[in-house]
């Protein structure tokens, strides 16, 4: 007998399939079978694309003119890590019983990817179906299987689209890393500069937000605030000054602010006040889509996206209690109106939702445009419940739960009625302004209690006449203040927005998918940049692009290669995808202007001199050791008289240390104090301590942290950087190390060897250090009077130790022999031979 062979995309989904199916028994053999099915599943990706070196082996090493590489063919490779559940596939594939494949992977892009590799690497002929579900209930599975198996090439286009954005991702990925990444090296500055299709335009949002803030210029400005009293009740106002609005109550001449704080003074002084009172609707907000619910969590609870996604993950396939979370939609299908009807129903039993799920019986109407809406359904529709009561939640999922279950009765709920109020106060030629708003009708709000109701009111009861008396003023002073960093929250909204400033969630919906990235890869994106050290995110939340962001951009906008980091641009891509899925546009079209787009980038990046990169740009300060000027480049801020070729003057200054960045325009103010201000710098993992940078003695910046006693003590010993600029060093040359597991850059100078890698590495045992900055291993040249030899120290990195070497002398003048190993501070030590044990017999004969 014939059977169907199902592919779920990981085995917690497989399992509620073949319950719903009727299987039954254990999964040992990587599947489950009965009469008429075969139920197994992937693990995520069990393919992912051959990489350069896998095509060619002259790809391992990362030349500049191999660039572009385009292979004619993309190829797949299995997993390692996942390979016995491949050949578990790779066998049910081959069955002579099989009469179809049934796709029931993720209902979207990557879902699809994952199936049709396998099918493609294995040039698998049976006919296909599509199960496409939305909820992970028995009853919508057996649904599925009766009613909603779709044939498999109606999906044509979202798999052409699936298969586009995994090579296109790869052609940018490879060639653009790998040309970035050579340029921006340096000898003593190793590190990948990743970039891709939807992270860099990403990072540039955030980078141009840290640059707002890091060349924020403080002002002073005065405020004047005054309180009244009407005839039944005191009120407070600030006076308005002829700024524009984001500045209106900012007095920025001091002198002027203090004059009228004068005539402020004398008592008695009368007003005339009035006012307007105008009510306004407040809608409830639409249903979540995937975006949207994370901007919520994070802004409520400071979940990030990936928690959020997380938890909602786990509440569709583990709870069965909310609907597929990877949606871009906030609208149901027009014959979901029974299925809400239903979730109510079930709501209602429940302790804290019941008393609103009853009043919402019999509420949903199809022809409620706002929440059914064939038009706005795309492969999958909003967030809601299922109707299934999950029991004993708590953390992140309870949360998630939490907010989705109210969005989804709110929105049947009536408008929130304000009373917004905009009173004026004219005192002779001086206007004082309040502002009020207070809640008259609950409507949807009711469902979030007194907490969300009271987040907006400002009281202010109604005048009963003009005439109003000042009771006294307070002129205060401030700075004004950079903008506040970016926390995740806002950056879904701008890459949703493709950077666009909307605070209307009814306009998002206006962008017509013209966003960067996806719901379901926007967390991975903003965790991804975290993990290349792109982003820190800081102890509030908040993201901060770090140095090496800040140069990666710096310089790809000097060069112009604006396709690789313009929002716009990119999510005029993402946007042809999404054509490409519907058909509009056709693959080959597509990844021909991919393939441009990649050979641009490479051209451009590959291209430009290091000469002409600042030229024409101002000194930014006079260099402290011999007065001459100090210009910026691509590493820092130099003297013009120190360069590789002939340094005369070794002063410069990093753009980074420890999180703080130096600007251009921050140079010059440095260098002439010798200090920063205090201020928090960071670890690389993000903690924060209270600390500055000083110029020492010789013109070299220290990082200094405050200590528990108030003093200032230096953070760390002498960096790479700082013994490059002390040391000569020989070329440096890459080299393999079987203890660090890693690759790393050796070299010496006169006084001793080197040997940088990109981590602290594992084999020492230690713990690894909060700051997670590059790992030095040093061996003197010379080691108790007997010179090291380059093939020794060579072998005491790439191995851990030595052989046994001789004519080691040691304190008192012996000599001695030794073998030298690494130890867990990176410095060396001594393993010494074994003495031999005296037998009785030769101590008897000695005696």
């Amino acid at each position: 007998m014939l059977k169907k062979l199902v592919i779920a995309e990981k085995k917690s989904v497989a399992d509620d399939i073949s319950k719903a199916l009727g299987l039954k028994g254990p999964a040992g053999d990587g599947f489950r079978e009965n009469e008429s099915y075969i139920v197994s599943w992937a693990v995520g990706h069990l393919l992912e694309l051959m990489d350069p070196e896998d095509l060619d082996k002259k790809y391992k090493a990362w030349l500049l003119k191999d660039l572009p590489i385009l292979p004619d063919l993309f190829e797949y490779k299995v997993v390692s890590r996942t390979k016995d559940q491949y050949q578990v596939l790779k066998k049910l594939l081959k069955r002579k019983d099989i009469e179809c494949v049934i796709n029931a992977c993720d209902a979207g892009r990557e879902g699809e990817l994952i199936f049709r590799a396998i099918l493609e690497k294995e040039k698998c002929k049976l006919p296909v179906l599509r199960l496409w579900l939305s909820s992970m209930t028995k009853e919508a599975i057996q649904k599925g299987f009766l009613e909603g198996l779709m044939p498999g090439a109606q999906f044509e286009g979202l798999a052409a689209a699936a298969k586009s954005r995994s090579e296109s991702d790869w052609l940018i990925g490879i060639n653009g890393t790998r040309a970035v990444t050579k340029r921006l090296n340096s000898r003593t500055n190793r590190t990948v500069f990743s970039v891709g299709r939807v992270q860099t335009p990403t990072l540039k949002m955030v980078v141009d937000r840290e640059l707002e803030i890091i060349t924020h210029v403080p002002r002073p400005y005065a405020r004047i605030e005054a309180q009244f009293q009407a005839k039944d009740h005191k009120y407070g106002s600030v006076l308005q000054s002829s700024q524009n609005e984001e500045n209106r109550e900012r007095f920025f001449d001091l002198n002027q602010a203090r004059e009228i704080q004068k005539r402020l003074g004398k008592p008695g002084l009368k007003a005339k006040a009035s006012e307007t009172r105008k009510s306004t609707l407040q809608k409830p907000y639409p249903l979540y889509d995937l975006t949207s619910l994370q901007r919520d969590a994070n802004t409520r609870f400071g979940m990030s996206a990936a928690r959020t996604l997380s938890a909602a993950q786990r509440l569709y396939e583990r709870e069965k209690a909310l609907t597929y979370p990877r949606t871009d939609s906030r609208h149901l299908p027009q014959d979901y109106q029974p299925f809400l009807e239903n979730v109510f129903a079930s709501l209602s039993s429940h302790p804290e939702y019941g008393v609103f799920a009853r009043r919402l019986r019999g509420k949903a109407k199809a022809s409620d445009r706002k929440i059914f809406d064939d038009s706005k359904v795309s492969d999958h529709f909003a967030i809601i419940p299922t109707g299934e009561l999950p029991k004993n939640l708590e953390g992140d999922d309870a949360r998630v739960y939490d907010l989705v279950v109210k969005r989804t009765m709110a929105i049947l709920f009536p408008p929130a009625e304000y009373e917004v109020v905009d009173r004026v106060t004219v005192l002779d030629d001086l206007t004082f302004r309040s502002k009020g708003k207070f809640l008259k009708v609950m409507g949807w709000v009711e469902i979030y209690g007194k907490l969300i109701a009271s987040e907006d009111e400002v009281s202010l009861p109604p005048l009963s006449g003009p005439l109003v008396e000042l009771m006294g003023s307070e002129l205060s002073e401030h700075m004004t203040k950079p903008p506040g960093r970016i926390g995740e929250a806002r950056l879904l909204t701008l890459m949703e927005t493709a950077g666009k400033e909307l605070d209307d969630e009814e306009l998002f919906e206006a962008m017509g998918g013209k966003g960067i990235g996806t719901p379901a890869t926007r967390a991975d994106i903003i965790e991804n940049l975290i993990q290349k050290e792109y982003l820190v995110r800081m102890s509030g939340g908040a993201l901060k692009a770090t140095g090496k962001a800040i140069r990666l951009m710096d310089v790809l906008s000097r060069v112009n290669v604006k396709r690789l980091h313009s929002v716009e641009l990119t999510a005029e891509m993402e946007h042809s995808l999404k054509e490409l899925e519907s058909g509009k546009v056709t693959r080959a079209a597509f990844m021909k202007e991919i393939v441009g787009y990649v050979k641009e980038v490479v051209d451009q990046v590959r291209d430009f001199d290091y000469e002409t990169l600042y030229q024409g740009t101002e000194p930014v300060a006079v260099c402290p050791k011999c007065g001459s000027k100090v210009f910026e480049n691509l590493f820092g801020y130099a003297c013009q008289h120190n360069t590789q070729k002939e340094a005369t003057c070794d002063f410069m200054v990093l753009k980074e240390y420890s999180g703080k960045y130096f600007h251009p325009a921050q140079v010059s103010q440095f260098i002439k104090n010798r200090e920063t201000e205090e201020e928090k710098l960071q670890y690389m993992d993000g903690r924060e301590f209270y600390g500055k940078l000083i110029l020492d003695a010789d013109c070299k910046v220290q990082v200094l942290s405050k200590n528990a006693e108030g003093e200032y003590v230096s953070t760390r010993s002498k960096s790479v950087q700082e013994m490059a600029q002390s040391e000569t060093f020989s070329e440096e040359k890459s080299v393999e190390s079987l203890f660090f597991e890693q690759v790393g850059m050796f070299r010496h100078s006169s006084a001793a060897y080197y040997f940088e890698v990109a981590r602290f590495p594992k084999s020492l045992g230690k713990k690894t250090p909060k700051t997670q900055e590059p790992f030095v291993s040093r061996l003197p040249a010379t080691v108790c009077d007997r010179p090291i030899q380059e093939s020794e120290a060579l072998e005491f990195f790439q191995k851990g130790k030595t052989g046994l070497l001789s004519n080691f002398i040691s304190k008192k003048g012996k000599p001695f022999n030794a073998t030298l190993y690494i130890k867990a501070d990176g410095k060396h030590g001594f393993e010494f031979e074994p003495r031999v044990k005296k037998s009785k017999s030769s101590e008897e004969a000695t005696a």
